[in-house]
């Protein structure tokens, strides 16, 4: 993928408009939601151009054409309705936790898309020649997005061991959880029912953390808990990864379009 430097500076800055939009209106009204449906939407489909590759794969791989199995797995119907479910998964995740990532992890985000291009870039140059051309795309965004991700939870697990603990961290579980309700609050009641959420699961998190020795002697809540930030940060990183990716390869579209004219 050949695309200019002036063309990624300009991507940079066009995709993190509906993000730095949703951070700094979130606290309003329920029309900011229109930033985290942008990201919804691009995420979707990339995820659904995945997912139409695997179910044909499937599909005439194991069940002859024609049967009930063939046209269940093959179904365009059911891939949306599961690419969608997905995509709001991973869609409020980045959008949680875009609310509670500082400004040092956004500046970290805005120059792993340079990282994210390369990547990708060279995993086509990699699959070129071994992959069919009508899946290599789809193969290389896929194995891009699982590199960049796995990249980003790691630099995101450094920086939490070096995160100043929070103040609203106190003791007694109850206080804690209370405190970090009035950190985060939006007028939209869905949103705040979110950060609602969220809020009290990081605070849980950050108690557990930091009382597990010394109040509580079950390990297993330890891992628990660590399991929680993982599995939560990763869905973040993922959706940043392959929302970031998919306007990307729509630069790659559109080069090639105006290579052909």
């Amino acid at each position: 993928m050949k695309t200019s430097n002036k063309m990624t500076i300009a991507l940079s800055l066009g995709s993190f408009i509906p993000l730095m939009g949703w951070i700094n209106t979130y606290s309003g009204s329920c029309i900011s939601l229109i930033f985290p449906f942008i990201s919804v939407c691009v995420i979707c489909v990339g995820v659904m151009e995945l997912s139409v590759k695997k179910r044909e794969c499937l599909a005439r791989s194991y069940f002859v054409e024609g049967t009930f199995l063939y046209r269940f797995f093959n179904s365009r119907q059911l891939v949306f309705i599961k690419s969608l479910f997905l995509s709001i998964l991973l869609g409020m995740s980045l959008a949680l936790s875009l609310i509670t990532w500082d400004s040092g992890i956004m500046y970290l985000l805005f120059g792993d898309i340079f990282l994210l291009s390369w990547i990708y870039s060279k995993t086509l140059s990699t699959l070129t020649g071994t992959i069919k051309e009508n899946v290599k795309f789809v193969i290389a965004k896929d194995l891009a997005v699982s590199i960049n991700s796995f990249f980003l939870l790691i630099l995101l697990l450094l920086i939490q061991f070096n995160t100043p603990i929070p103040e609203y961290v106190d003791a007694s579980l109850q206080t804690t959880l209370t405190s970090a309700l009035t950190v985060f609050s939006s007028e939209c009641a869905v949103t705040n029912f979110l950060l609602m959420l969220n809020a009290q699961k990081d605070a849980f998190s950050w108690w557990t953390m930091l009382n597990i020795d010394s109040h509580i002697h079950d390990q297993k809540l330890r891992y628990i808990t660590w399991l929680a930030f993982l599995l939560t940060n990763g869905l973040a990183t993922y959706a940043f990864s392959r929302y970031t990716l998919q306007l990307l390869d729509l630069v790659r579209v559109f080069g090639d379009k105006n290579a052909q004219q």
